[in-house]
């Protein structure tokens, strides 16, 4: 039986064609909870957002946010935190004050940017978001950063970036700028073990072997699930499945050990 279920914001819950979750959507997260399975929001997005998009009101047993470098439990108290170094911060600042180009520090309780033009207005209106506030740097702990380019820039951003990031692009004028050992898989990772259990896969589902080098986010789940993580296994659709159900987006079944799951 399924344990557990991630599900990502933006096209997956939250349609921006008709600003709302559908029924559907809703009907089916409730009757994930009404199977004893757990549910979890895995987003780009900060949680200061959810105070103006349509889902509030649905409640998750945990958030992964801004890409696995924030995961907080169903209280949305802290469970992990990856923030970015301080001389990545300071460099990201120089080089894109350099270019004149638009970049959004996220911190744990609020986000700045730098400046506002034409992209940065398309890109907010396009995720149903308002403009964040323009204003310094002012040296709390960074999450997450947001650079406001299209398609055609991403090289240049590539080689202006420390190399301790990536970009990752969520639509024609946004992209985020993600630490290399963080990411939103990474952070399904925190999840304590306790939550999933052992289980039999039904016949549509394929199992997908997560890396098993150690990095900081397993020593981070070690640590606060109190012994060395296990093995995690990560399930998702196929296909075919995916087409027919489009707002179960991934499943992560954690199992020990995990030569048990065949």
């Amino acid at each position: 039986m399924i344990k557990a279920a991630f599900f990502d914001v933006d096209g997956t819950l939250l349609s921006h064609a008709t600003h709302c979750v559908p029924k559907s959507a809703r009907e089916s997260l409730e009757k994930l909870r009404s199977k004893g399975i757990k549910t979890y929001l895995c987003t780009g997005r900060h949680m200061l957002e959810f105070d103006f998009l349509p889902m509030a009101d649905i409640p998750f047993d945990g958030y992964i946010t801004l890409n696995g470098h924030l995961c907080l439990d169903a209280n949305k108290q802290l469970l992990c935190d990856f923030p970015f170094p301080e001389d990545t911060v300071r460099a990201l600042i120089a080089r894109f004050k350099e270019h004149h180009l638009p970049l959004l520090l996220v911190e744990e309780n609020g986000m700045t940017l730098n400046f506002v033009n034409d992209t940065v207005i398309r890109a907010q209106k396009a995720i149903s978001s308002p403009i964040p506030n323009i204003a310094p740097y002012d040296g709390k702990p960074i999450y997450l950063a947001t650079a406001y380019v299209t398609p055609d820039e991403d090289d240049l951003i590539r080689s202006i970036i420390p190399s301790n990031c990536h970009i990752a692009r969520w639509n024609d004028r946004g992209i985020d700028l993600i630490l290399n050992d963080v990411g939103k898989v990474a952070g399904i990772r925190t999840i304590p073990a306790a939550v999933v259990r052992p289980v039999t896969l039904p016949p549509f589902l394929k199992i997908i072997p997560a890396p098993r080098k150690p990095t900081p986010l397993t020593t981070c789940a070690a640590r606060r699930a109190g012994s060395a993580p296990r093995v995690p296994l990560y399930i998702s659709f196929d296909a075919e499945v995916r087409s027919a159900k489009p707002y179960l987006e991934t499943i992560m079944i954690r199992a020990a050990p995990a030569h048990t799951i065949m």
